[in-house]
């Protein structure tokens, strides 16, 4: 069964034994499994959506507005591919670099295949401009007490609220528990990328 909010924060109340911090115990299941999802990169973090826009008319650069918008959970992008507007047929793939100082080469010649963010917009330099993209990112879990969902509060709902009570312990003056939780929390993070994240062998 899945983990609802509601059970995470019953299991920290039963852990700080401070069921009247209503507002600050929720605060923390969220910032706890945040935190969580944000240890790593993990596969199981992994979406996707599709991405239209107009071509470029002079030159290879597309940007495309609203990706915040259409994923509101947006962590951070992995890769894109240019599909056919018609077959969806993959036709290029772009490689996400982190400044637009690097879609240009040591020769100050535009590269091809490589996209980054300004503020709100992706800017892509595009050897194919469909009008049609495929953006793969990682996405953050829902959070909210509403439609809360997170694999790994699902997996592991215990470490969460520990978690979650090492923050509440923080923040209500009591160091000595916050810095016991901590060590926990430490473990659970090794457990994490040990169990979690899949490296070539």
């Amino acid at each position: 069964m899945p983990t609802t909010f509601s059970d995470l924060t019953a299991l920290v109340y039963g852990i700080t034994k401070r069921p009247e911090l209503v507002a600050l115990t929720e605060a923390a299941v969220r910032t706890a499994t945040l935190r969580a999802h944000h240890v790593d990169f993990f596969p199981r973090d992994r979406s996707s959506m599709v991405l239209t826009y107009t071509p470029p008319t002079s030159g290879s650069f597309a940007d495309i507005a609203g990706v915040y918008t259409q994923a509101p959970l947006f962590r951070a992008p992995e890769f894109m591919q240019s599909e056919d507007a018609t077959t969806q047929v993959a036709t290029e793939n772009l490689d996400w670099v982190t400044s637009f100082k690097d879609f240009y080469d040591e020769y100050n010649q535009v590269k091809q295949s490589v996209f980054t963010f300004i503020g709100e917009t992706l800017k892509a330099s595009l050897a194919s401009a469909t009008g049609r993209a495929r953006l793969f990112y990682y996405a953050n879990p829902t959070v909210t007490s509403v439609g809360f969902s997170s694999w790994i509060a699902n997996l592991h709902p215990d470490e969460v609220a520990q978690w979650a009570a090492g923050i509440v312990w923080a923040r209500t003056g009591n160091q000595e528990m916050a810095n016991q939780a901590q060590e926990a929390v430490n473990m659970f993070k090794g457990d994490l990328v040990a169990s979690y994240l899949m490296n070539k062998i």
